[in-house]
């Protein structure tokens, strides 16, 4: 550690603490087979900006105590003087002009921010005391800022990007996977690998301007006046800050509270193609981009008021769920209300539309067996309901509503802007001991604690005023393991919500709150698990959920006159079919016709690409030897006009949209999204009984057959047991490699995985 300052001495009066970098390989995060987005769209025509910068020197290299803060330096100032034409951004503040760049939708600045204020930095400048100083290197990369002053520095008419607006960024410009490479410097780096440097293809002219470390002496009692900092990653990395706030690494307190003391930042590396998201200290400081615009950042720090993220930016993380307006403010109450009657016992509830769904705007409060009033006393009951066990919960339900399903509540999170925003807009304005909710869509979340059992018969209350509880009526029941004695299912998921975070996970022996919802009860949560297996997928698909599948389209083929069903799942239009279509490189399993009639045909990547350029261009050239290809998303490939093949994105969508929960471990695999989209017949039997073949409940119509794979060698493998997709993204980690979908006989998970691409897979398109 560096310590920029002349010698003083100084005495360790407590055990020193453990110091963390921030920096140095922990951008080493990105897994080789992380799928990408290639929902790429086309380059901007603006002129790129390759300078390295065209700043003028900050006035003045001095450290914060002493440096000369602009006038309204961290409230704005002026407007900033943009010049369309010319891709230039003028600051008012000390007349500094940035270039700047369109991409997409979004205008950036293309060059780092140099303003000269409090708590900002030259990299590697040392002391006004030093003799000699090293003034830094403002004029290269900018100047180095820390949280709390960048998420106010940005001048009038631009503001600090938020991690969504950033996501938008990355996507646009073909998926984070290869983002780092298309948006980084062609020079000004150390470049390592051949595969990783820059091409700039944009324009936004990422320069690897490294971060100032601030060393944390908490619990050390310093003699003399040290600075205890260190400027790390010159020229092998740089971080972005987002406006947006990391609960999830920042420091925990006492009592569940939490100190908000980490926000992310966008990070890229030398060694590195993609660009990743990490939470860093708010303490260290890191370069500034700002973006046009108002800022429609949520976690923006602000004196005086929280700000709302902007919507499309929550549509295109969601995927599938429109944002649902905001209709709650401190100041007016423009919600859709309505109220329920229950007929077993009179009570009355408040109702709220969210979106396209209804919901009880109170816990439900009719007393049922096994249900309890927190603490055991009637007023709790009054206020927030009763406490139910995930059993009763599925039956407590007036009638003409039902207990949410997980994709119920999944289509609620997406309605109120995603996990991080609804966290905030679904809790109520008061009740919960630290930060209450912004309550936007009136569904007012209340902190009604729990009730769980662990060695005491009676159980245990805990969380009230601190976290809440809703079950779902969907079991984890693809597993034998969540088996109990009784042959009873023993997790649901539950939708929780404390004073720091909002997830979906499974819970067992808990007694939660219940919001119910209306309409008739979803087929998929019936509790027979025989019904699960024989179900029919039209009953599945004739529910009031907004994300059912609907089947009765049809899609025709001009080339072959071939007809395909095909089904709406969420806003996707899938085929429900596979295609059929024969081309060069395309296959029937075994070689013979019968299995093309039942299972369509299987394609290598080039021929799923249209490599050759038969019927379009954006997948030239693509699975042609181990060369990378940079395909123009969407892809149609072989796919007919007006379709094309999904990227991993696409995929990801699908999966969330029929209730796949994306695994802790494994980032490319989701829970029960196999079983959902598999037919009902025509898997193998993996020999565990009736509820556990290896066929699933085509509980959308999706109707996956297990139509196997050809390999590199021209064998055949998997017929019953296997289904392999292609999507469009190509595995830039692994040479020759693309990524695919597939499903197994064995378990209820889809997984994504990168393939050779000279293996024969299965093709499904999506609509355009």
């Amino acid at each position: 550690m560096k310590m920029f300052a002349k010698f003083v001495p100084f005495m360790l009066v407590t055990a020193m603490s453990v110091f963390t970098a921030c920096g140095g390989d922990s951008g080493n995060n990105a897994d080789p087979d992380e799928p990408v987005s290639s929902s790429a769209v086309k380059k901007s025509s603006s002129s790129k900006a390759k300078s390295s910068s065209s700043a003028k020197s900050s006035s003045s290299t001095k450290k914060s105590s002493s440096s000369a803060k602009s006038s309204s330096a961290t409230s704005n100032g002026g407007k900033a003087t943009y010049d369309e034409k010319n891709n230039t951004m003028k600051d008012p503040r000390d007349n500094k002009t940035y270039k700047t760049v369109k991409i997409g939708d979004q205008v950036w600045m293309a060059e780092n921010l140099n303003l000269n204020t409090n708590s900002s930095y030259c990299y590697g400048e040392e002391p006004s005391s030093k003799q000699n100083r090293n003034p830094g290197l403002c004029n290269t990369y900018g100047r180095l800022y820390k949280w709390d002053v960048a998420t106010q520095v940005c001048p009038g008419g631009w503001h600090l990007p938020s991690k969504a607006e950033f996501e938008i960024l990355l996507k646009t410009v073909g998926g984070q996977d290869s983002a780092g490479k298309k948006l980084k410097s062609v020079d000004g780096w150390k470049f390592e690998k051949k595969e990783t440097v820059g091409t700039d293809d944009y324009g936004f002219t990422a320069l690897p301007g490294g971060y100032r470390k601030e060393d944390n002496l908490s619990g050390i009692v310093v003699i003399g006046n040290v600075e205890s900092y260190d400027f790390i990653g010159d020229k092998v990395f740089v971080y972005f800050w987002t406006s947006t706030k990391d609960k999830e690494t920042s420091t925990r307190l006492d009592d569940g509270g939490i100190l908000l003391d980490h926000a992310f930042s966008l990070f890229m590396k030398n060694v590195y193609a993609d660009a990743v998201f990490i939470g860093e200290y708010m303490d260290n400081a890191m370069s500034v981009r700002c973006v046009l615009g108002s800022d429609p950042s949520s976690d923006a720090k602000s004196s005086s008021s929280k700000k709302i993220e902007s919507s499309s930016s929550v549509k295109l993380s969601s995927g599938s769920v429109a944002v649902a307006k905001t209709c709650k403010t401190s100041k007016k109450d423009e919600c859709v209300y309505g109220s329920l009657t229950d007929s077993r016992d009179k009570q009355t509830y408040k109702t709220v539309k969210i979106g396209d769904q209804v919901w009880m705007a109170e816990n439900l409060n009719y007393e049922a067996d096994d249900s309890y009033c927190y603490d055991d006393k009637a007023s709790n009951c009054a206020q927030n309901g009763r406490l139910y066990t995930r059993k009763t919960a599925k039956e407590v339900c007036p009638e003409g509503w039902n207990l949410p399903t997980k994709e119920d509540f999944e289509i609620l999170i997406a309605a109120a802007g995603g996990d991080s925003l609804a966290f905030e807009k679904l809790r109520s304005t008061s009740g919960w001991s630290y930060d209450n909710g912004s309550d936007d869509y009136g569904f007012s979340a209340l902190p009604s604690g729990e009730r769980h059992v662990y060695l005491t018969e009676k159980g245990v209350y805990s969380g009230y005023n601190d976290k809440t509880l809703f079950w779902s009526s969907t079991e984890k029941w693809s597993s034998p393991t969540y088996l109990n004695d009784n042959n009873e299912y023993e997790y649901s998921y539950a939708l929780r919500l404390t004073i720091d975070t909002l997830r979906l996970d499974l819970n067992g022996n808990y007694w939660g709150s219940v919001r119910c919802i209306q309409g008739a009860t979803p087929a998929s949560s019936a509790k027979s698990s025989s019904s699960k297996k024989t179900e029919s997928s039209s009953s599945v698909r004739s529910s009031s959920s907004a994300n059912s599948g609907s089947s009765d389209g049809e899609l025709v083929d001009e080339r072959d006159g071939q007809i395909y069903k095909t089904v709406k799942i969420g806003s996707q239009v899938w085929m429900a079919e596979n295609l059929n279509l024969e081309t060069p490189n395309s296959y029937c399993y075994n070689d013979s016709t019968k299995y093309c009639t039942k299972y369509g045909r299987l394609y290598i990547w080039a021929a799923t690409m249209d490599s050759a350029g038969t019927w379009s261009t954006n997948g030239k050239g693509c699975g042609d030897g181990d060369k990378t290809c940079s395909p123009t998303s969407p892809v149609r490939g072989v796919c007919p006009e007006g379709w094309h093949l999904p990227d991993t994105t696409e995929w990801k969508t699908l999966f969330t949209v029929v209730g796949g929960m994306q695994d802790a471990e494994n980032e490319m695999m989701w829970s029960d999204a196999g079983k959902m989209l598999k037919s009902i017949s025509g898997w193998n039997d993996i020999g565990k009984g009736a509820d556990h073949s290896g066929d699933g409940v085509d509980a959308y119509g999706f109707s996956v057959l297990p139509a196997g794979s050809r390999n590199d060698q021209g064998k055949y493998d998997g017929e019953g047991s296997l289904a392999y997709f292609w999507s469009s993204t190509e595995n830039i980690y692994s040479s020759g490699r693309a990524y695919c979908m597939y499903l197994s006989n064995v378990v209820g998970s889809a997984q994504l995985a990168g393939y050779k691409v000279y293996y024969g897979l299965s093709v499904r398109c999506v609509k355009d």
